[in-house]
């Protein structure tokens, strides 16, 4: 006898808001947890110290003279603290970003592939061990995975429907990727090299259709 699922079940887990949503839930709550309860340790003692300048033109001093990554998580860090310096304050910004992950995986991942393997990686990465701790981390590292997601599926977006929007959207996110982490300049050097293949190979084929 086959499995029937009710029908409210069926079209709950056909809806990606409710599904992802439910997911992103979860992996707020698993990030959440004991998200203050650690003290600082040496690099993140080292970034509270850094973004606790007078000023956002110190922080950027600062930040070049005793940090190996870009001045943004450090402003971000430094504009959190006008709220407070706990460690759940803190420590904040990562688990935003951590959380922001869950569904811009699930976003990447659409870009290839049906809903319910979407799904399952989105899933993946609510529970992924390395991204509950950088998402509990006084570091860049929770932004830099989710910057990385959204200019890839940004960049295939624009692949597949050149348009200005696109474009403006995939050229923002890089900036920002840039400026976050410097590692993310590989991801950007790469995918530029790929556009311009892409267009070279486009050309070629529109040449090769006018010549026939």
């Amino acid at each position: 006898m086959a499995l029937r699922i009710p029908s409210r079940l069926q079209k709950a887990f056909d809806n990606p808001f409710i599904v992802v949503g439910g997911i992103t839930l979860f992996g707020a709550l698993i990030r959440l947890y004991h998200l203050g309860f650690k003290p600082l340790w040496y690099d993140e003692a080292v970034l509270y110290w850094i973004s606790n300048g007078g000023n956002i033109g110190q922080v950027i001093a600062q930040n070049a003279a005793l940090n190996s990554a870009p001045p943004l998580f450090a402003i971000l860090l430094h504009l959190i603290m006008n709220i407070g310096d706990s460690e759940l304050i803190l420590r904040f910004i990562p688990w935003l970003g951590g959380v922001a992950v869950i569904p811009a995986t699930y976003f990447l991942s659409r870009q290839f592939l049906e809903k319910v393997p979407a799904y399952f990686t989105t899933f993946v990465a609510a529970i992924a061990f390395t991204q509950v701790r950088y998402s509990q981390e006084l570091r860049e590292y929770s932004l830099t995975f989710l910057a990385a997601a959204i200019i890839l599926a940004l960049f295939y977006r624009e692949l597949r429907r050149p348009t200005w929007s696109n474009w403006a959207l995939l050229a923002l996110a890089m900036v920002l990727g840039v400026f976050l982490q410097y590692g993310l300049a590989m991801l950007v050097i790469a995918l530029n090299l790929v556009y311009a293949i892409h267009l070279l190979s486009t050309v070629e084929d529109r040449k090769s259709r006018l010549a026939r």
